[in-house]
């Protein structure tokens, strides 16, 4: 079990070695943080 997982691991190492897949996760992330804040302050008073 622990094996595989660590397999999974040097998969991902793997594919962000790889510069479009990392820039694409880059962004993707970048993205996802700003729903997020934009989520969050969305419950801030004003």
């Amino acid at each position: 079990m622990a094996e595989e997982k660590k397999e999974g691991w040097l998969n991902l190492l793997a594919l962000t070695k790889k510069k479009p897949v990392y820039y694409l996760g880059l962004l993707v992330g970048l993205v996802g943080l700003a729903y997020f804040a934009n989520g969050f302050l969305l419950f801030l008073p004003a």
